[in-house]
């Protein structure tokens, strides 16, 4: 009975030393290779398929951009390929009745909600678009988490609306 506490220390330590590496490796080894980082235009909107190109070499990027605003369409841009904007009346219209009920309802509405647009790796290193709708308070940091993300070159599978499957 003794050795039961002495492993679940061990276990204890060992996890904690993990979270270190993580943190050193986030911290040192992935803004070192961020130095040469590619870059697409950003799809159409509500794009259903996936766009991908050969990554180009552009300049040095910072890992904490700050936002842009773009007057055209009220979209704030974090990095290139990386932004976020209120619903238009396409989103809207694309939405409604899927992710989004029909009818009224005063708990959330379209004020509450902004359009993402990102970059992201998929697992052939292929650089891909994708888009979400997300909280609007929360926008601005879902779009720099995946800014994060994508120069930690952290494949995904592919990130598209929920209302590509029904809204379920």
């Amino acid at each position: 009975m003794p050795r039961l506490p002495l492993i679940i220390i061990i276990i204890v330590l060992l996890l904690i030393i993990l979270a270190c590496l993580v943190v050193y490796y986030f911290s040192t080894v992935v803004p070192a290779q961020n130095s040469q980082t590619a870059a697409l235009e950003p799809s159409p909107l509500l794009s259903t398929s996936v766009k991908s190109a050969t990554p180009q070499p552009t300049a040095t990027v910072t890992p904490t951009p700050t936002p842009t605003p773009t007057p055209d369409d009220g979209r704030t841009t974090v990095a290139e390929g990386f932004y976020y904007k209120p619903l238009n009346e396409e989103i809207k219209a694309y939405i409604t009745g899927s992710s989004f009920p029909s009818e009224t309802q005063d708990d959330i509405t379209y004020d509450d909600l902004h359009y993402v647009s990102v970059l992201h790796y998929n697992f052939d290193g292929e650089i891909c678009t994708g888009e979400l709708i997300v909280a609007a308070d929360l926008a601005d940091e879902v779009t720099r988490i995946f800014y994060r993300l994508y120069l930690a070159k952290y494949p995904m599978t592919s990130i598209i609306l929920i209302d590509e499957f029904g809204g379920s």
